[in-house]
């Protein structure tokens, strides 16, 4: 081996040690981008609880705070129902087009989810009030 080819390849290790040790510190110490929740005014929240509680969406899922009915009632805790707890769904996906995708295309994003689109329940006013407020809840 020349003296050139041994000296590119000791600055190539060095290089590749260098990486192996600086980048899992750069990646320890980044701290993740705040989730930025969306401010929906009062009347789209109060639209998007009613649809939530009139579609019967909490025969599947779990919402705090969304009915009164069902938080009181045990049968209603999130252990006994099928699809996920929702209760801090805008904390995970904060973006409201993702929520009216979720709520349309629910098999497109989750191809062995069982929920149906939901356009042919609701009409897009509610599917927009209803994704503005699952995106709003922290």
């Amino acid at each position: 081996m020349r003296k050139d080819d041994r000296r590119s390849n000791r600055i190539k290790a060095i290089a590749a040690w260098a990486f192996v040790i600086i980048m899992p510190i750069v990646f320890l110490t980044a701290k993740p981008d705040p989730v930025v929740v969306p401010t929906i005014d009062n009347a789209t929240f109060l639209s998007g609880r009613h649809v939530f509680r009139a579609n019967v969406c909490r025969a599947c899922h779990y919402l705090k705070g969304a009915d009164p009915v069902a938080d009181a009632n045990p049968r209603y805790r999130p252990e006994y129902l099928y699809g996920p707890d929702l209760t801090h769904e805008g904390s995970r996906n904060p973006e409201i087009g993702w929520q009216k995708l979720n709520l349309t295309k629910h098999d497109m994003l989750f191809p062995n989810g069982s929920m149906g689109d939901q356009s042919r329940l609701m009409t897009k006013a509610e599917i927009n009030d209803l994704a503005a407020y699952m995106a709003s809840r922290k």
